[in-house]
C-alpha cells in the first residue's frame, strides 16, 4: 500500500476510534492513579542512567479485571468439592469468557480510548483480560503521565516509570494495570547442571542406571513406584511452559538412547518468539530440553506435548499463561520458570492470578518450580521470600529433595535438598501477597496461619543425585526443582488418564485433594514424607512442612487419587421394614459403610415423627424415613435412602376366664378382659335362656345360654376377634 494512504487510514481509524468512545469518557476530565506499576525495591538498588529514547516504541499489555469474581470463587470453590451437583462440571474457555470475561463494551471502550491516543493494537484475547498495544516512548510518557528511566543494577540494564500511570477515571475503572512498563524483572530457570557426565565418573551419593550414574527414566519410575501403575498417560496433553527455545536433535537423541517412545512435539509460538535456543549462557534452552525430557521420563504413552515458548518478559509471562488457558488442550502443565514474588509488581501478580482461576475453572493443573535458592529465593538472599508462581494458591508448588537410592534403584530415602553452596536448595516459606487458602487451614506443620504456605509437594531436585539429561550435543547431570515440576506434570497425565478411563473428570485443581488426603489414615501410603533437612530456614518434620511441603509420590497415591474422588464413597443400608404400631416408638438402624453416624428426617411427619434415631408412630398410614450422611473430611456424600415403615392399629385380644355355669334369676359379671383395656360388648345368642345387660349375664329359664363377647376396635386398636361362651342355666335354689 502507498504510504500515504496508510497514514491515511491510520489517521481515519484515530478519528473512528475517538467518535466510538462515550461522550460521557470523554467529557470526563478526572484521571485515576494506576497503583503498583513503580518496582520501588529494584530502583532503589540501581543507579540511574538517564531517560529512555523517546522515539523507541514500547509494546506494553493491558490488563483488564474479571467480571463477578464473587461468584468465581464460589464456582471455584463447588467444582472441586465431591459433595457438590457441580463437582468436575469444568467450563469451557467460552463459557468462562461468558460468565467472567470482561465485557465487550469494556474492552472496547479501553482498546478505543489508546487508539484514540495514538497507540497501534496488538493481539486482543479471546476472554477480553489482556489488550496488546504499542506506542513510541514519548507517545507513552505523555499519554500516562510518566517518566521513563534506564538503570543499571549489578552489571543489568533496565527501565522502569518514576511514577504510576494515569489514565481517564472511566477507563481506569475497567483497568487492572499496564505490563510493560518496566522490565526490572526476568524470570529466572531453576535448574542445576553438571556438564560431561560420563560412566566413570562416580558420585558417592548417587547409584542410577543413566551416564555418570546419574537417574535415567527407569530409575525415576522404580524409585517413585511408577513401574506399578497401568498407565502410560495415552490420550492425554502435557504443556510447557517455556521462554526460550530448544533443539529437536537433543530430545531425539535422549529417546533414543533410552529407548523411549517417540511422543510427538508440538511447539507453540507465543508474542513474535522465533523459536530459536539462546546460545549456552544467555538463555535457558536447558530449561526447555531438561522440562521436556523428563516429561518423556514418566509419562511415555502421552498424546502429545505442546511446548509454548514466548519472550522472557513481564508481557511474554503473561501472554503464554493466557495462550495455554485458551487453548484448554492440556490438562496439565508445567513451569520452571520464576521470580521472587517480592521483587514482581501486584499488577503483575493480579493478572496472573486471573489466568490461573481460569485454568482452575476449566480444570486444568499448574505445577510450578519452588526456586533452587532455599527459603530466601535468591542467591546470597538475606529476607525471606517465596517463588512465583509457585506461591500463588491456584498452582502446585513443588519443592526439592536429594533422593538416594539403595544397589537396585529402590527408594532408600530422603532429606530436603541443600548442599550448602551460595544458598542452592529447596524454596520454600510463606507468601507476603497471598492469604492463606482454605485447603491450608488447619494443616499441622504449616509456618503461617495467614498467609499462603509453599511448597505443596516435592521430588528430587539434588544435582548430586539428579538426572541424566541431554543437552547441546553432550550429556550432562541435571537438578533443580525445574526438574520436579514436569515429573510431577507426567505424574499426573498417568492418574488423569485412569481418571478418564474410568468415566471421571480429569483433576484439576488438585490441592484441595492433595490436602485433605493429609488428614487420612493412608497418607504414608500416599507420601514419603520427609522428616530430614532444611532450606537454609524452614525444616522438615512430621506430616507438612515449608520445606518439602506433603512430601514425595509414594505407591498408594495413584490409587487415592482416581478412587473417591478426595473423599471416600459410602452407602446406607436401611435395616428397619417391620410395620410399626401407631402410638408406639422404634429404634431406627441405618448404618453407612464409613461408619460416620446416619442422619434421619421423616418424609411424612404427620404419620410418624422423629427424636434422633427413634420413631414415633401417630396415626395409621405408610411413614417414610430418609436417611442420610453428608459426608465428612474423608468421604463423600451418601445417596439418601428411604424406608417406607406401615404403621398399623394396634392389635387386640380378648381374654374370657370360662363359666359353665349359673341359676334362673341369677346374675353375674362376665369374667372377661381386653389386652387393650377398652370396654367388650357382650351379646348372647339365646336370649330366651339368658339375658346381657352391659358386661352382666342373667339366667332366664333353664337351658344352654350362648354369650359372645366381642371389640369393635377404634383409631388406635383394631378389632378383636370375637369371643363366644357357653353357660348353662340350672333351677333356682329353693327358698
Amino acid at each position: 500500500m502507498n504510504p500515504r494512504k496508510i497514514h491515511l487510514y491510520n489517521f481515519v481509524i484515530i478519528i473512528i476510534s475517538c467518535l466510538l468512545l462515550s461522550e460521557e469518557a470523554l467529557a470526563d476530565n478526572a484521571y485515576s492513579n494506576l497503583p503498583g506499576h513503580v518496582p520501588e525495591a529494584n530502583i532503589s538498588q540501581a543507579q540511574y542512567k538517564g531517560r529512555m529514547a523517546t522515539a523507541k516504541q514500547l509494546d506494553l499489555t493491558v490488563a483488564l479485571p474479571l467480571r463477578n469474581q464473587s461468584d468465581l470463587k464460589i464456582l471455584l470453590q463447588r467444582l472441586y468439592d465431591p459433595k457438590d451437583a457441580l463437582y468436575g462440571k469444568y467450563l469451557t474457555p467460552t463459557e468462562f469468557t461468558a460468565n467472567y470475561g470482561p465485557t465487550q463494551s469494556d474492552y472496547n471502550a479501553v482498546k478505543n480510548y489508546f487508539i484514540s491516543k495514538g497507540y497501534a493494537i496488538g493481539k486482543s484475547h479471546e476472554n477480553r483480560t489482556l489488550l496488546k498495544v504499542s506506542a513510541p516512548v514519548a507517545k507513552i510518557e505523555n499519554s500516562l503521565q510518566v517518566n521513563l528511566n534506564t538503570y543499571t543494577k549489578k552489571n543489568k540494564s533496565f527501565y522502569a516509570p518514576d511514577t504510576n500511570p494515569e489514565l481517564p477515571s472511566l477507563i481506569a475503572t475497567k483497568v487492572i494495570g499496564i505490563i510493560g512498563l518496566d522490565n526490572s524483572v526476568i524470570n529466572r530457570h531453576h535448574n542445576r547442571m553438571q556438564i560431561n557426565k560420563t560412566k566413570s565418573a562416580q558420585s558417592p551419593l548417587q547409584n542410577g542406571t543413566g551416564l555418570g550414574n546419574a537417574f535415567s527414566p527407569n530409575d525415576i519410575r522404580k524409585a517413585y513406584n511408577l513401574t506399578t501403575i497401568p498407565t502410560t498417560g495415552k490420550g492425554q496433553v502435557v504443556a510447557l511452559f517455556e521462554q526460550d527455545g530448544y533443539t529437536k536433535s537433543d530430545i531425539l537423541t535422549y529417546q533414543q538412547y533410552f529407548n523411549l517412545p517417540a511422543i510427538p512435539l508440538e511447539n507453540v509460538l507465543v508474542d513474535g518468539f522465533d523459536g530459536v535456543p539462546v546460545p549456552r549462557g544467555g538463555g535457558g534452552a536447558g530449561e526447555v530440553t531438561l522440562d521436556i525430557e523428563m516429561v518423556l521420563a514418566v509419562a511415555q504413552g502421552l498424546e502429545k506435548i505442546i511446548v509454548y515458548e514466548g519472550p522472557n518478559n513481564p508481557k511474554g509471562t503473561l501472554s503464554i499463561y493466557q495462550r495455554i488457558a485458551d487453548d484448554n488442550t492440556a490438562k496439565q502443565i508445567s513451569t520452571s520458570w520464576g521470580s521472587p514474588e517480592r521483587e514482581i509488581g501486584k499488577v503483575a501478580l493480579d493478572a496472573e492470578n486471573q489466568i490461573f482461576m481460569q485454568m482452575a475453572a476449566q480444570g486444568q493443573t499448574l505445577f510450578a518450580a519452588s526456586g533452587d535458592n532455599g527459603a530466601y529465593d535468591t542467591p546470597s538472599g538475606h529476607v525471606l521470600n517465596v517463588d512465583d508462581p509457585a506461591s500463588n494458591p491456584y498452582v502446585v508448588g513443588v519443592g526439592g529433595t536429594s533422593l538416594i537410592l539403595d544397589a537396585s534403584q529402590n527408594y532408600s530415602s530422603e532429606s530436603v535438598w541443600n548442599d550448602g553452596l551460595a544458598s542452592r536448595g529447596a524454596g520454600g516459606g510463606v507468601s507476603v501477597i497471598w492469604p492463606i487458602p482454605s485447603y491450608q487451614i488447619g494443616v499441622p506443620g504449616i509456618a503461617s496461619t495467614r498467609f499462603r504456605n509453599v511448597p505443596d509437594v516435592a521430588l528430587n531436585a539434588d544435582i548430586n543425585t539428579g538426572y541424566s539429561d541431554y543437552f547441546n550435543g553432550q550429556w550432562q547431570e541435571m537438578g533443580g526443582t525445574s526438574a520436579a515440576a514436569p515429573l510431577w506434570a507426567a505424574y499426573l497425565a498417568l492418574v488423569n488418564e485412569q481418571r478418564v478411563l474410568d468415566g471421571k473428570a480429569v483433576m484439576g485443581h488438585l490441592l484441595p485433594r492433595l490436602y485433605a488426603l493429609e488428614a487420612t489414615s493412608s497418607y504414608l501410603d500416599d507420601f514419603h514424607d520427609i522428616t530430614q533437612g532444611n532450606n537454609f530456614h524452614y525444616r522438615a518434620g512430621p506430616g507438612y512442612d515449608n520445606a518439602t511441603g506433603l512430601g514425595t509420590i509414594n505407591s498408594n497415591l495413584f490409587n487415592d487419587l482416581i478412587a473417591g474422588d478426595a473423599y471416600g464413597s459410602q452407602v446406607i443400608t436401611f435395616n428397619l421394614a417391620l410395620p410399626l404400631w401407631v402410638k408406639h416408638a422404634a429404634v431406627l438402624s441405618a448404618t453407612a459403610s464409613s461408619g460416620l453416624t446416619v442422619t434421619y428426617t421423616s418424609k411424612t411427619p404427620l404419620i410418624c415423627k422423629l427424636s434422633g434415631g427413634t420413631v414415633t408412630a401417630i396415626k395409621v398410614g405408610s411413614c417414610t424415613i430418609a436417611a442420610n450422611q453428608s459426608g465428612s473430611a474423608n468421604f463423600s456424600a451418601a445417596q439418601e435412602v428411604t424406608q417406607d415403615i406401615a404403621v398399623t392399629k394396634i392389635p387386640q385380644s380378648i381374654v374370657f376366664r370360662p363359666i359353665t355355669y349359673i341359676r334362673v334369676k341369677q346374675s353375674i359379671q362376665m369374667p372377661a378382659s381386653l389386652t387393650s383395656g377398652l370396654a367388650l360388648k357382650y351379646k348372647t345368642f339365646t336370649p330366651d335362656i339368658c339375658s346381657v345387660k352391659g358386661s352382666k349375664v342373667k339366667g332366664i329359664k333353664v337351658g344352654s345360654c350362648t354369650i359372645v363377647a366381642n371389640q369393635p376396635g377404634n383409631a388406635n386398636f383394631s378389632a378383636a376377634l370375637q369371643v363366644t361362651q357357653t353357660v348353662s342355666v340350672g333351677p333356682s335354689l329353693p327358698k
